[in-house]
């Protein structure tokens, strides 16, 4: 019997700040629920370690699970699944959770090529280069992606583009 090839401490703590920064985007104010999904988004990674790396970018892999771990703790907590008894905390800047809204929305009216591209390039600030190698894309596919989105996202948001930038 072989053993499993698993991920070492400095990867996983790589990306745990991945699923970090998905799951903040989805939970801004909630730190229990963002724990949550980071936990589970590394326990998904780690079971499936094999298939997380196969493409030798297991970034990748985390970004989506952490997406998709976020979208089913939304939707336990729209049917009253999940009750924590508080309250979350007041937002300090409610136009920024407005505009959050607003480009959430927007970025959700994208193909699954361009709103992934986005996400990489500007959200967690990837080259070009990078989120080409990451995604397992040509350079010329991710400008293209990145052009078209960002120039779909400004007609979607009308006015409120400039208030976004």
């Amino acid at each position: 019997m072989t053993a499993r090839p698993s991920p070492d401490g400095e990867v996983v703590v790589r990306l745990g700040l991945f699923a970090y920064n998905v799951a903040r985007k989805f939970f801004r104010h909630r730190s229990d629920l963002i724990e949550e999904a980071v936990q589970e988004t590394l326990t998904r990674t780690c079971e499936r370690w094999d298939r997380a790396n196969q493409r030798g970018c297991p970034e990748a892999w985390v970004v989506n699970t952490a997406t998709h771990v976020c979208q089913e703790k939304l939707r336990e907590e729209a049917r009253g699944a999940r009750y924590t008894g508080e309250r979350p905390p007041a937002p300090d800047h409610d136009d920024a959770i407005v505009g959050s809204a607003l480009l959430a929305g927007a970025l959700r009216r994208l193909t699954t090529r361009q709103r992934v591209v986005i996400v990489w390039r500007y959200l967690f600030d990837f080259s070009v280069a990078e989120t080409a190698a990451a995604l397992g894309l040509t350079d010329s596919k991710v400008r293209d992606a990145s052009h078209n989105g960002v120039e779909r996202l400004r007609k979607l948001l009308g006015d409120e583009w400039s208030e976004l930038v």
